[in-house]
């Protein structure tokens, strides 16, 4: 016997709507993506494509590297105090 108390069968027009959400906000990410990309090509270096790809390169690496380390120091210090309540 199967008691399926708490557990929706989602329905044909649930999974449709769920469908198009997922569409309509990876295209809202790409076009905000596109936008940010457009705009640091067009100030960044706008007479320099190279120097403005190697620029953007650099930037990104180096904020990746800084947020690496901050989630590194929030991780340790989280799990410091994990181990103080043990």
């Amino acid at each position: 016997m199967n008691f399926h108390i708490f557990k929706k069968h989602p329905t044909l027009r649930d999974l449709w709507r769920s469908r198009v959400e997922a569409f309509c906000i990876g295209a809202a990410i790409i076009l905000f993506w596109r936008g940010v990309w457009n705009l640091a090509d067009k100030y960044l270096f706008p007479d320099h494509a190279t120097l403005s790809a190697f620029a953007s390169l650099l930037i990104g690496l180096g904020i990746l590297m800084l947020s690496k380390n901050f989630v590194n120091q929030f991780i340790d210090d989280a799990v410091e105090e994990a181990e103080e309540f043990e």
